[in-house]
């Protein structure tokens, strides 16, 4: 009987995360910012990394990247539109709406920009994954280093169309600042449940970010939140 695939979480840096998704026999990462914890981690548990998906090409999401896909000899999948960054690390280029199959696992690949032009997410619809990078946090969304709020905006629509029971491994541990954040702001958030993953109906609920109803709004809490 095939043992059934699940996400772990290494912990990595002040607040990153690397994900491992695997079924005890074969692994996938997701932004690998670091290579020791995570060739400890695979070693631990008898674990062949297959695969490394890269959502963005900041430091800390791919510092790991050319390690450990030398020591296991397995593609690395990142942003079409981060070449420039990523030449030296990236074995294959994806695109908005690509396809990545791997045994019974199928991820649709979401550009969404923002936090960067060239930003990913990794949609695996059977399991309700969501692998979203920066994008969004635990009542928080991600700065916007090279997009504009336009585009951010248009981003956390599509994330919000995605099924309410949809589970969001985002990258970062923001919740107390963002708590804080919000407490300040008088943003009610009395029932929130600090979640990883994220569950989206819950975000939908009460992340300020995703409940923003026009570009402006959102821009006007996202400026808020830069200065707090």
């Amino acid at each position: 009987m095939a043992v059934p695939w699940r996400v772990e979480k290494i912990a990595i840096f002040e607040d990153n995360f690397v994900f491992v998704i695997h079924n005890e026999v074969d692994a996938i990462l997701v932004d690998p910012g670091e290579a020791s914890a995570v060739v400890a981690f695979l070693k631990k548990a008898q674990l062949n990394c297959r695969m490394i998906l890269i959502t963005h090409h900041h430091a800390d999401h791919v510092m790991g990247v050319s390690e450990i896909s030398n020591k296991y000899s397995c593609p690395v999948y990142g942003p079409l539109k981060n070449q420039d960054q990523l030449l030296s690390l990236v074995t294959d280029w994806l695109k908005d709406g690509d396809r990545i199959n791997f045994q019974d696992l199928h991820f649709t690949v979401f550009e969404w920009p923002g936090h960067t032009l060239g930003h990913l997410a990794f949609w695996c619809a059977d399991q309700k994954w969501l692998f979203s990078g920066d994008v969004i946090f635990s009542l928080g969304c991600g700065r916007l280093f090279e997009g504009s709020f336009e585009q951010m905006f248009g981003t956390l629509q599509k994330l919000k169309s995605l099924p309410a029971a949809t589970q969001i491994f985002c990258t970062h541990d923001y919740f107390p600042a963002n708590q804080r954040f919000c407490q300040y702001e008088k943003i009610p958030i009395e029932g929130y449940r600090p979640e990883h993953p994220l569950i989206l109906e819950q975000e939908k609920k009460y992340n300020p970010f995703l409940k923003a109803a026009t570009v402006e709004e959102f821009q006007s809490v996202r400026e808020r939140r830069n200065q707090f």
